[in-house]
């Protein structure tokens, strides 16, 4: 089985974009972090996690004013993973890479720093996304359905290899004065499409404060999944983190080896994200995995699901996979966790 390599259009696009040495720290921007690991409650659980890279620093500063829009950055900084997650771990990210939506407000950029150089790699991308969401989501919701603008640095032994920014606006088209145009990654995550329509092909049932269907990836008819959503609120930041944290886990390993398994946490310690593969032999692979965690955002995001989950990983039919999402301060057991 060959993993789905993305359920959203990645799309080439080539540009120079002219951006300052460094991102300083301005009167009207406040609140500076620097993360090198996420510390999690483990509790029973034996928790997966990215693996820490050494001497690796996020170094944020947050702006004041809550002002981006909360489901767009979150939906940017789950596709940014995933696109990440599907590349070599240890290549260079030598290109400026943006994500953003069709029809978005939002975007991430990152870029290599100084520009052109080969210090900054995938991994350090992926580790820093991972590092923000979690950062971001420790932070009070001041403004309903937004949160602040972000500028990181991206540091390696104390010496800057890249800038990381979560702002508003398209990105910029600059000529470099001689009619040429440097490589640009532009990722067009199709979360906007989904939330707007389906996420995927998508049926359900409401029953008893269930809902159940099946999720259809929208690029390949071969993957589904089955689920089934209690009326159980998780909170969405812990939510979006545990998924952030599976994707990230995910990022190291090839797309095409199977074994693919996370109990990944959200933010806080006490959400879970759990998936394990099931058959003989075994054909859950993480590119696989990475997908289904995709969807199953887009399906959060569409609907404001984010309550406790069962779901299992269907292939061509048969199921490669099952796997749940559970807090058990907010919610009951579902039926999976308690297997």
């Amino acid at each position: 089985m060959r993993p789905f390599r993305s359920s959203a259009a990645i799309l080439m696009c080539f540009f120079t974009a002219v951006f300052p040495r460094s991102t300083p720290a301005t009167p009207e921007l406040a609140m500076n972090a620097t993360v090198s690991a996420v510390q999690l409650v483990t509790n029973s659980y034996n928790l997966t996690s990215p693996p820490l890279i050494p001497s690796f620093e996020t170094r944020l500063t947050f702006d004041r004013t809550p002002s981006l829009i909360l489901y767009e950055v979150f939906s940017n900084a789950v596709e940014g993973t995933a696109h990440f997650a599907f590349l070599p771990w240890d290549s260079p990210a030598q290109i400026h890479t943006t994500i953003t939506g069709v029809g978005y407000t939002e975007r991430i950029d990152i870029r290599p720093w100084p520009q052109g150089a080969t210090g900054l790699q995938v991994k350090h991308c992926v580790q820093a996304l991972h590092d923000t969401g979690f950062a971001l989501a420790r932070k009070p919701i001041t403004r309903p359905g937004y949160v602040p603008k972000v500028y990181a640095g991206l540091f390696l032994h104390n010496r800057q290899i890249g800038n990381m920014k979560w702002l508003s606006g398209p990105p910029r088209k600059v000529s470099d004065g001689g009619g040429s145009r440097s490589n640009s990654n532009l990722i067009h995550n199709s979360t906007v499409a989904l939330l707007r329509s389906d996420a995927g092909n998508q049926t359900g049932l409401q029953v008893a404060g269930e809902t159940t269907g099946t999720l259809q990836d929208p690029t390949d008819p071969r993957l589904a999944i089955k689920y089934t959503v209690f009326n159980q609120p998780i909170p969405l930041p812990d939510t979006w983190t545990a998924i952030l944290n599976a994707l990230a886990t995910a990022a190291p390993h090839d797309v095409y080896e199977t074994g693919a398994a996370v109990d990944a946490a959200g933010f806080s310690g006490e959400t879970i994200l759990h998936v394990h593969e099931t058959g003989t032999p075994p054909l859950l692979n993480w590119g696989t995995l990475i997908n289904a965690m995709r969807l199953i955002w887009k399906t959060i995001a569409n609907n404001h699901w984010h309550k406790a989950w069962d779901f299992d990983l269907l292939y061509d039919g048969a199921t490669v996979g099952e796997g749940y999402i559970w807090n058990p301060r907010t919610t009951r057991a579902s039926r999976k966790s308690l297997q």
